[in-house]
């Protein structure tokens, strides 16, 4: 008998010690688990007292999460957020389905979830965001703009299964200050041979001075 997979709106908890925080809990430690899993690293990871405050905000956006569940157990988790502003059209969702319960259904029925949630919002368009990390593969996916590429993954052969079109890489870049600097030295070096006295290192602390704002704006 095949194993059903059903899907129900996630609790928004008032705080983390109500008795009905457990599925927000689960959606957060699902994320940072998925997120360091995918980036190699868990810089990424966010503590759940950081983000219940923007759940449970309304003011500018309003933020809805889907539970999955197999006989019982929470298989995968899915979020959908929307402006409240009129006339807004487009909205955002992230899924979570880790890799041992991926391929049974699961990411589709959230999937399914969310878009019927972004129609009946009034959305017209659904976007995410897919981590990768910094590595070639035989398959990689590139943005219509041609710049930058990143390795398909199984989330993003679901997004592209679906309809979405990938438009932009962003790249992350980390610097271990533990480590040793003389490479990062080297490179700075480097760099200001190249660049010549047509550029010159700026920096401030907060605030930033008035006669930066409208530079560091743009």
């Amino acid at each position: 008998m095949k194993e059903e997979t059903t899907i129900t709106e996630m609790v928004i908890p008032r705080t983390l010690d109500a008795s009905d925080a457990s599925e927000f809990t689960t959606m957060v430690d699902l994320g940072n688990m998925q997120a360091a899993l995918d980036a190699g690293i868990d810089d990424l990871a966010e503590p759940p007292d950081a983000l219940l405050p923007s759940w449970l905000d309304r003011t500018d956006r309003t933020h809805r999460g889907y539970v999955a569940r197999r006989s019982g157990e929470i298989v995968g988790i899915a979020s959908f957020a929307m402006a409240n502003q009129a006339g807004t059209v487009t909205a955002e969702t992230e899924i979570t389905v880790l890799p041992a319960n991926w391929g049974a259904g699961v990411e589709q029925a959230l999937m399914d979830r969310v878009e019927q949630e972004a129609r009946a919002q009034g959305a017209r368009t659904l976007q995410t965001w897919t981590l990768h990390r910094a590595a070639s593969s035989d398959r990689m996916l590139i943005p219509a703009t041609g710049w930058g590429s990143v390795p398909m993954t199984a989330l993003s052969e679901l997004l592209l299964s679906n309809g979405f079109t990938m438009e932009q890489v962003e790249r992350n870049s980390v610097l271990p200050l533990g480590d040793s600097l003389a490479l990062a030295e080297r490179m700075l070096a480097d760099a200001s041979v190249f660049a010549g006295e047509e550029y010159r290192p700026v920096s401030w602390t907060l605030p930033t001075p008035e006669h930066f704002q409208d530079g560091y704006a743009t």
